[in-house]
């Protein structure tokens, strides 16, 4: 079931900031197995510029409606990463969701990062060790390959 008044009230505020699709620098995180009716992207350049947001942002935040809402902030790397500014853009895209849902408490919520080739073992580890805070809780950045479904991201990291 879709929190249909959430999604419409948040569709309605952020209109001029949203997209259907999520890729960058030739990554992309596939969307083809959900309906695209159940979510509501923000494109976090169309956010910048509807919001004069300031700082370092990540590329998408995305809220999957169905089964209780979910959320993901997903930074997209198709070439080289600095793994402390990849997790400063996603804990900033957890700041942002946590203030777009005001007091709406999620079921779940999904720090990633998605990469080319650009992430060495010593950076994996080092990124793995941090907790990005979302409504009170840590949670550890997921981190995947470009090409990676949003779908089978969802069921694997699912809080339990």
């Amino acid at each position: 079931m879709i929190a249909t008044s959430t999604k419409d009230d948040l569709e309605e505020r952020l209109s001029g900031c949203l997209c259907t699709s999520c890729e960058r620098e030739g990554c992309k995180l596939r969307l083809d197995s959900l309906p695209i009716s159940s979510l509501s992207i923000v494109d976090a350049d169309k956010y910048k510029k509807c919001t004069r947001f300031k700082g370092k942002l990540c590329d998408f935040i995305i809220f999957y409606w169905t089964g209780g809402t979910k959320v993901a902030a997903v930074e997209l790397k198709g070439g080289l990463v600095k793994e402390g500014q990849a997790q400063k853009q996603i804990d900033n895209g957890s700041k942002v969701a946590a203030r777009v849902l005001g007091s709406h408490r999620v079921v779940d919520f999904f720090p990633i990062l998605l990469h080319g080739r650009g992430l060495k073992r010593l950076q994996i580890d080092a990124l793995q060790r941090v907790r990005v805070r979302f409504q009170g809780k840590g949670y550890m950045i997921i981190i995947e390959r470009c090409g990676s479904q949003l779908a089978d991201i969802l069921r694997r990291y699912a809080s339990k």
